[in-house]
């Protein structure tokens, strides 16, 4: 239910419902509400914004009228001895480096004075600590900064050849504007712990063991373990192709299946194509209704007459089409009279079980009678 799309640094779309904010973030037409297959390009190296506008410079160095005193001053006092801005983001980034600083995702709770007692005091914390501490020295610097969220890293699954990104895998960042370089890239957290940039997040939390510690029963817990890793792996890949072919089935892919078909795609590939799916589709049709044109499973009473009446055509008394029982009867009668009582015993039995089925006769029941009906077939012998 958000409107924001993944992207590598610069992102650039064609698609009709993605677009591409002023400070290059990828975002959807509408909120996002289920798996959504889109595609993105990404421009590297491109610096933006070397003219900053002034309504983007107050943005970029608000921050608030109180707090965060020694924050305030000593960013005030490092600029002025810095010299430059260069070598300001320089100092701070030492300092990260050489104290005792520490990446953790077990931070201590912090007051109201977010900065100063993160700065000064515990020093321990992940990396929108570090970002936010680096952006608000920027800021008091009068440098304008921002912060960048987004994800680092991923897992490569070779099964399909595609990264997987995990919630794991978010990170935090900072922007820094330059005089004629534009918006400049900073990461603090490498200063601190380079091997969250370099070896990802579960090596640099390898000391605390705090990696999923509140998700023992996740896979990615034990990945290391190349049963349970191919497992998942498998599982993600079955996912990944029924979302990719079956639920992905887009024009894209239409286009892709069509070309490998029928090579360079043109109208008359196109028409003879859909004329020759046409049909086979129908004749497809014609060979199923054709198959279903067998005899209609008969009741046994009926069944059992028209075995009778295979009898008499037999002795060259074929039954008429649309020659009811008793008039059947009459006519077997007139051409054969000494089959008169055999016939009309078995005729009248027979209309006795179709139109009087619940209607008892001679003191029996259906059940009897049907009994009865097929007992005086088999025993008809014209």
């Amino acid at each position: 239910k958000q409107p924001w799309l993944f992207g590598l640094d610069m992102p650039n779309s064609e698609q009709r419902d993605v677009g591409v904010t002023r400070d290059f973030r990828l975002i959807s037409s509408t909120p996002i509400k289920q798996t959504y297959r889109y595609r993105a390009s990404s421009v590297a190296g491109l610096n933006v914004d070397k003219q900053l506008p002034a309504w983007l410079r107050e943005k970029s160095l608000e921050i608030p009228d109180t707090g965060n005193a020694r924050s305030r001053a000593l960013a005030l006092k490092w600029r002025s001895e810095a010299g430059t801005d260069k070598a300001f983001v320089a100092k701070i980034l030492t300092w990260f480096n050489q104290q005792p600083f520490m990446y953790s995702l077990q931070a201590p709770e912090l007051g109201s004075d977010i900065v100063d007692e993160f700065f000064f005091d515990s020093q321990k914390g992940f990396c929108i600590h570090y970002a936010g501490a680096f952006s608000y020295f920027m800021r008091a610097a009068g440098i304008p900064a921002r912060v960048i969220a987004g994800y680092m890293g991923g897992e490569e699954n070779v099964l399909g050849n595609y990264l997987l990104v995990h919630q794991f895998d978010a990170h935090a960042w900072v922007e820094v504007w330059l005089e004629g370089e534009g918006w400049i890239r900073i990461d603090p957290t490498a200063a601190v712990a380079p091997e969250r940039i370099q070896l990802g997040l579960e090596e640099a939390l390898s000391r605390e063991q705090s990696f999923l510690q509140d998700t023992v029963f996740s896979p990615l817990k034990y990945r290391t373990n190349p049963l349970i890793n191919n497992i998942r792996f498998s599982l993600d890949y079955a996912n990944y192709l029924w979302h990719q072919n079956v639920l992905g089935y887009d024009a894209q892919l239409q286009n892709k299946f069509l070309t490998l078909l029928l090579g360079e795609l043109n109208p008359q590939k196109i028409a003879f194509a859909l004329f020759g799916s046409g049909l086979f589709i129908l004749a497809l049709v014609s060979i199923f209704l054709f198959s279903q044109r067998s005899e209609k499973k008969l009741d046994p009473v009926t069944s059992v007459y028209l075995e009778f009446c295979k009898k008499l055509t037999r002795i060259g008394l074929h039954r008429q089409l649309g020659e009811g029982p008793r008039s059947y009867a009459r006519r077997v009668a007139d051409e054969k009279p000494e089959l008169d009582a055999e016939v009309q015993n078995i005729t009248q039995i027979f209309i006795s079980l179709v139109y009087q089925p619940n209607a008892e006769a001679d003191g029996g029941n259906s059940a009897d009678k049907l009994k009865q009906f097929r007992q005086s077939v088999k025993n008809f012998s014209p």
